[in-house]
């Protein structure tokens, strides 16, 4: 054991609870109908409106986010972890796996800040009244302290990875 497997440790806990809180967020999300809503990429469907009206589509409520964006965030994000957790068990040549993990983090964090600045400035997709209505967003339904959790244990992971580059 060496002086900084605490360090290493902790790290891949972090992750693997930053992983859950993210968990926790997709299926409130789903649960919530976020992956039935009508949602950005209705935005430049002409006929939607038309769907709903003739009674083809079942959707009811409304999302800034996109099936694709919550999936890939939270795909880059389990694999982020998995490297965190190789990269800290790792013997040899940990500089290098600790700059690949800074670079997976930086890639896992784009998704996850556009859908964090949707949610915290409350955009809604332009999509007409007929076809959703004009209440609350299925992400509204988020729990806030799960959000802020989750980011800030991505920032602690950050700083957890950057302290080990420095002193590992």
């Amino acid at each position: 054991m060496d002086e900084w497997a605490g360090l290493r440790t902790a790290v891949v806990v972090v992750s693997w609870l930053t992983v859950l809180g993210g968990l926790t967020l997709a299926i409130t999300w789903f649960v919530r109908g976020g992956g039935r809503a009508v949602g950005p990429e209705d935005e430049g469907l002409a006929d939607v409106a038309a769907q709903h009206a003739r009674g083809r589509s079942n959707r009811a409520a409304v999302t800034s986010f996109s099936v694709a964006q919550v999936a890939t965030h939270g795909l880059l994000g389990v694999l982020t972890a998995a490297l965190v957790t190789y990269g800290a068990v790792r013997d040899s040549d940990r500089s290098t796996g600790y700059i690949a993990i800074l670079a997976a983090i930086a890639v896992t964090a784009v998704p996850g800040i556009v859908m964090f600045r949707k949610w915290r400035t409350n955009t809604r997709p332009a999509v007409s009244t007929a076809v959703a209505p004009t209440s609350g967003r299925v992400e509204d339904h988020i729990p806030r302290a799960v959000v802020y959790g989750h980011g800030l244990g991505a920032a602690a992971i950050a700083g957890l990875v950057l302290v080990l580059l420095i002193v590992d």
